[in-house]
C-alpha cells in the first residue's frame, strides 16, 4: 500500500512538471512588517513536492527551519513563529522547493519604544516646550532621543549640559537620559 501511494505521488510531481504546471510560482508574504512579536508566515505552493522554509539573518547564518524537506500538496500555507527573542534587525525568510526554484521575502523585527515608567519630570530636562535647545542633569552621560515610532533619531555620550534640538521636527519625542539613574521622559519640540 505505501509503495502504491509513493508510486501514485512520484508519477504525480513527474506529471505536474510535465505539464507545466511547475512554470507557476511559489510565494511568501509575512505580516506584520515590521513585526514586535507575532510574525505570520503565508505561503503558496504551486506544485506537489518537497520544501524547506528557511530563517536567516543579515549575516546568511540560518536561525530556524520551521519546514525541512516537508511534503506539501499545491495551496495556502500559514505559520506563526513568535519573533521576540530576535534581536531588531532586518531578517530573511527563504521558500526552496525540490526542484530548486527560490523565493525569498524579508521583513523588519522591531520591538515597540515602551512608554512605561516614563517620568513627567519637568525639572530633568527644561524647557519643555523646546525650541531650539534643551538643558540636562549634570549627571548625564548618555543622550537618547526617539520619535514616537520607537526610531533613535539621536544618541550622544557624555552630552554638554545644553542640547540642540533645532534639528527636529515639531511633535514630541521620547527622551532617556542614563546617569546615575535611567530616567524617561516626553519632550515636545514647538516652534
Amino acid at each position: 500500500m505505501q509503495k502504491t501511494l509513493f508510486l501514485f505521488i512520484f508519477l504525480l510531481a513527474i506529471w505536474s512538471s510535465f505539464i507545466g504546471v511547475s512554470q507557476t510560482t511559489h510565494s511568501i508574504a509575512v505580516y506584520p512588517n515590521p513585526v514586535a512579536d507575532t510574525l505570520t508566515v503565508n505561503y503558496h505552493i504551486a506544485t506537489f513536492g518537497r520544501l524547506d522554509l528557511d530563517l536567516f539573518n543579515i549575516f546568511g547564518q540560518k536561525l530556524w527551519s520551521p519546514l525541512n524537506d516537508s511534503m506539501h500538496w499545491p495551496g495556502h500555507y500559514e505559520i506563526k513563529y513568535d519573533v521576540s527573542p530576535l534581536q531588531d534587525g532586518v531578517y530573511f525568510l527563504t521558500l526552496l522547493t525540490h526542484i530548486g526554484e527560490t523565493t525569498t521575502t524579508r521583513f523588519v523585527k522591531q520591538t515597540p519604544l515602551s512608554l512605561d515608567h516614563i517620568e513627567r519630570s519637568i525639572l530633568s530636562i527644561y524647557p519643555n516646550p523646546a525650541r531650539n535647545k534643551i538643558h540636562l542633569p549634570e549627571n548625564t552621560t548618555i543622550l537618547k532621543v526617539f520619535d514616537l515610532n520607537g526610531k533613535l533619531v539621536l544618541k550622544q555620550l557624555n552630552p554638554s549640559s545644553t542640547t540642540d534640538v533645532s534639528q527636529f521636527k515639531n511633535g514630541l519625542y521620547v527622551i532617556e537620559l542614563i546617569g546615575s539613574s535611567r530616567t524617561k521622559t516626553i519632550l515636545q519640540i514647538q516652534r
